[in-house]
């Protein structure tokens, strides 16, 4: 059917999967990344790619001389960088295409190679390599496109810790609002005194002095029913912050 598609000048799907897989996880962080990521990248041989269509014809069909290999091109084909999210698939990253648009893409070049040191062997195996490539940007840590190497840039997004996981699995905007949530209860910790400052900043305490000594001395004379009186006056004063501000106002001459 694949050489078919080829003869008829039909257009002929080519994709690359690749599989990413990282360092075994903790148990308390499998939650916040997956182990293994997949993503791939299609695209079309059209009519117009009469020398990739002849070899792959030749190949498919097994008339290719043992001693002769054919090596077609594949333009952009695999992504030399792609984004790395902790649960989600690889993402192709904008910005970068939009910086260098002709360097995004690698173009790959393979193709079928068999046993040449074997007489009649059946051993076979395909070859890919970016040979041939001239990138005008090239990252000091990727492999140079001279040589036989399929490389490809990964940015991963780091996975926090277990114990501060809550606080960046939901990116900068459960940190934002983690961050809004912990100042305001530290503000209210630190302000907790306008609560209180009614009680402190009375503008005079001598008849409210007077009335918790009135109380003592009832107590010590075994008054309890007038104690019981004066405590009730002295509970109804702090439950209405008003008539304690009126009980305290000092005497006007």
């Amino acid at each position: 059917t694949v050489v078919n598609n080829l003869r008829s000048n039909l257009t002929v799907p080519v994709r690359f999967s690749y599989t990413i897989r990282r360092n075994q996880l903790d148990q308390d962080n499998s939650a916040d990344a997956a182990a293994v990521v997949t993503g791939e990248n299609t695209i079309s041989i059209t009519a117009n790619d009469k020398n990739i269509r002849n070899a792959l014809i030749q190949i498919l069909n097994g008339t290719v001389d043992t001693q002769t290999a054919i090596n077609f091109t594949i333009f952009n084909l695999i992504p030399r960088f792609l984004h790395v999210k902790p649960k989600a698939n690889p993402e192709e990253i904008n910005s970068f295409k939009n910086i260098f648009p002709r360097d995004y893409y690698a173009n790959i070049t393979m193709g079928l190679n068999r046993t040449k040191t074997i007489p009649n062997s059946t051993d076979v195996w395909w070859e890919m390599s970016e040979h041939g490539n001239k990138y005008s940007y090239t990252p000091s840590c990727a492999y140079s496109a001279n040589q036989n190497y399929l490389s490809m840039l990964l940015f991963n997004d780091k996975v926090s810790p277990a114990n501060i996981s809550f606080l960046t699995r939901y990116g900068i905007i459960g940190l934002y609002t983690t961050f809004v949530v912990v100042v305001a209860r530290l503000l209210r910790t630190v302000l907790q005194t306008s609560r209180t400052i009614m009680f402190y900043e009375l503008p005079s305490v001598e008849r409210l002095w007077h009335l918790l000594r009135n109380i003592y001395l009832v107590r010590e004379n075994g008054m309890l029913l007038i104690e019981e009186e004066l405590f009730a006056k002295l509970i109804f004063l702090y439950r209405s912050p008003t008539t304690l501000i009126l009980f305290t106002k000092p005497k006007s001459k």
